[in-house]
């Protein structure tokens, strides 16, 4: 923001809050990802989903934090917030496993299975680093 001259208090002033601004930002993203899906079903049609998996979990998409996932990106901060946000951040673990055990089992092809699963299971223990504590702390 130094680069652009703005200040965060500049930034802010457009939110009613910290959390409203992270929660415009998760819902422009996903109203993104809601347009991007779209387009590449227009294209992929009944391979989308394959074609996601694919960009999803490729290499380069892994090491390309820079043009990567916001959501990624955003959780490695989690742990370090209020208890609500750290249930959040267990839920969102929870789902990704489940979802990566899903497709894993939908997959036809060992290696691919077997790198899916890796790699979704090295980015959670990545983002928890080494656990969450879920105590009751606020």
């Amino acid at each position: 923001m130094k680069q652009l001259g703005l200040t965060s208090g500049a930034l802010y002033s457009h939110f009613k809050s910290k959390d409203d601004l992270f929660v415009q930002v998760i819902l422009r993203e996903l109203q993104r990802l809601i347009d991007l899906h779209s387009q590449q079903h227009k294209k992929h049609g009944t391979q989308t989903a394959t074609k996601f998996i694919e960009y999803y979990l490729d290499e380069r998409h892994i090491d390309g934090v820079e043009r990567g996932c916001m959501f990624a990106a955003i959780s490695e901060g989690l742990p370090h917030r209020r208890k609500v946000d750290r249930l959040r951040h267990a839920k969102f673990i929870f789902s990704s496993m489940v979802g990566a055990l899903v497709m894993a089992r939908a997959m036809k092809n060992d290696l691919v299975k077997t790198e899916m699963i890796g790699i979704t299971k090295q980015l959670l223990l990545t983002i928890t680093k080494d656990g969450v504590n879920y105590e009751n702390k606020q």
